[in-house]
């Protein structure tokens, strides 16, 4: 059996800086580190009526 989680977060950060940059891959690596943690994926929200920028999707087992 396979549980997902997704999580919509904004951030602080500025768009395309750096900072944003090691967040979202600092969350990955943490993310991904966890047992049992299939899959890790981050996207950006597409949706113009979110405030919430990005997205951690997570499934593990």
């Amino acid at each position: 059996m396979t549980i997902t989680h997704t999580v919509a977060f904004r951030l602080v950060h500025e768009a395309g800086s750096d900072a944003e940059a090691a967040f979202l891959a600092n969350g990955r690596a943490a993310l991904t580190s966890i047992e049992h943690v299939r899959d890790v994926v981050v996207s950006r929200q597409v949706s113009p009526e979110s405030q919430l920028a990005w997205h951690f999707f997570v499934a593990h087992a």
